[in-house]
């Protein structure tokens, strides 16, 4: 028995070192310890795809009689199956958090005759190469800087040869292709910029569309098929306020098309304007905020034209929301797998969405804080890629400090739980709009007077904490953040 403990202890001490290796390359599967006549854990995770520091799950170790799998290592593992148990089975190895290549979820392994089935890894991080900033100013300037952001630090390096002298940008969006950005302007245009292997932009767009109202907000189909402009009412036209404007998008040249007539949001004189408009990761649902209106409205998006009709419970009143907890003039941003939808306007609410109808159902806990004094427009919440953490702005105008606040999001549920230290409170700050970058790894603020402050994001616990060198000069007045990405 004592030789048997001994050549599994040894067994797993080999599966580790084999671990580490597989780690460090971010591209080899690293496998499971074999057995005796013991049962065998299950083995941890698929393997992700290279690129990346890490990835996938953590490797198993043999069961040794009566005894678990020692989970050890933190490379990836092939998928396993555990053979006959012994008295009883071994468990799997758990999957760690990869930081490495594309990643999807790790499969557990699988034990046969009564053992316990492995949990898979969490997906691995996406390895996204180099990554850009795009940020606006609609003032100070105007126009849209670019800056590599360095994954190890996340010091922001300003391109020296990429700006766009757009005329006071107002909006500004990447397409998920990540091949151009929109930039739409307060002389009513949308220009379409091809984005560079380096990440610059040419000095003159690509091409150009006019409209006849002043564009407020842009919003992106997720299949890169449809863009929509909000525009604000025209007080020379008393039957037309605010509006959304469709656009097909060209796949080729990334240039826009008017879809069907413009959605008309309400009339001048009922003072309805559109704060934000935003689409669930599917493109099947739209949903837009609005000034001088409380609730949500949603639409169904034409899978063909990308046109809106509106959805027959739509608007979602204030009545499902707790008094003085009002959604009305905010950002609003949706988890990944699109089972929430989430909303910093006048407070923090969280909302399932059926995926049947798009009708949404208050959270319970909404709202989760109050107060946050939004600024039309302004994107002042963001979730990160995995789907994690949500993070939100205050940008006050009161005697209390402004601040950014931090949230873990239940998976099951969509409540929140504030992450440790949240909120930061920074009375010489405004920020006005934050983006998590694609890696999931830093925080990226922009404050109204021309400076990003970068924030590191501790991926067990969601804390964050500036980085070294952090504030950026970059950006202005009211400004936008946009990513894109590059091998």
């Amino acid at each position: 028995m004592a030789h048997d403990k001994t050549l599994v202890s040894l067994i797993v001490t080999l599966g580790t070192i084999a671990a580490i290796g597989a780690c460090e390359s971010g591209a080899s599967d690293g496998a499971g310890g074999s057995g005796g006549s013991n049962s065998p854990g299950g083995s941890a995770g698929k393997s992700s795809s290279a690129g990346g520091s890490s990835a996938g799950g953590a490797v198993s170790g043999n069961g040794g009689t009566n005894s678990a799998g020692n989970p050890s290592g933190a490379a990836a593992g092939q998928i396993g199956s555990g053979a006959s148990g012994g008295t009883s089975a071994g468990d799997g190895g758990t999957g760690a958090v990869g930081d490495g290549g594309t990643g999807a979820v790790g499969d557990g392994g699988t034990n046969t005759d009564g053992g316990m089935d492995a949990a898979g890894g969490e997906a691995g991080q996406a390895s996204t190469g180099r990554e850009f900033a795009y940020v606006s100013s609609r003032f100070n300037g105007g126009g849209v800087r670019v800056a590599s952001i360095d994954r190890s630090s996340g010091r922001l390096d300003v391109l020296p040869n990429a700006p766009v002298a757009s005329r006071g940008v107002v909006a500004l969006a990447v397409e998920s292709t990540q091949r151009f950005v929109y930039v739409a302007d307060e002389v009513k245009h949308i220009e379409t910029y091809r984005i560079a292997e380096d990440g610059s932009l040419p000095a003159q767009p690509a091409s150009s569309v006019e409209l006849s109202e002043t564009v407020a907000t842009l919003a992106l189909d997720p299949k890169a098929r449809f863009a929509y402009a909000t525009t604000l009412r025209d007080f020379n036209e008393p039957d037309r306020g605010g509006a959304v404007h469709t656009f097909k998008i060209d796949a080729e040249t990334g240039a826009l098309t008017a879809s069907g007539q413009p959605l008309q949001l309400g009339k001048v004189d009922d003072g309805v304007q559109p704060a934000f408009l935003a689409l669930d990761p599917t493109g099947t649902f739209a949903y837009i905020s609005l000034t001088g209106e409380i609730g949500l409205r949603g639409y169904r998006v034409d899978p063909t034209t990308g046109t809106l009709a509106k959805l027959p419970d739509s608007p979602f009143p204030d009545t499902i929301v707790p008094e003085a907890a009002g959604v009305f003039a905010g950002g609003i941003v949706f988890s990944p797998s699109g089972d929430f939808l989430y909303t910093a306007g006048g407070a923090l609410n969280a909302f399932s969405i059926e995926k049947a109808t798009g009708n949404l159902a208050l959270v319970q806990g909404s709202p989760f804080t109050s107060a946050r004094f939004p600024v039309p427009g302004a994107p002042n919440i963001s979730i990160d890629p995995k789907g994690k953490y949500l993070y939100v702005t205050k940008f006050s105008f009161s005697n209390i400090p402004p601040s950014v606040s931090g949230f873990e999001i239940n998976q099951t549920t969509g409540a929140l739980t504030a992450v440790p230290g949240s909120p930061i409170r920074d009375a010489t700050s405004f920020p006005y709009s934050l983006a998590v970058n694609p890696s999931g790894t830093f925080l990226l603020v922009a404050q109204d007077f021309g400076q990003v402050a970068v924030s590191s994001i501790k991926r067990s616990t969601g804390a964050f904490a500036e980085v070294e060198g952090s504030r950026f000069t970059l950006g202005g007045l009211e400004p936008k953040i946009a990513f894109a990405t590059r091998p």
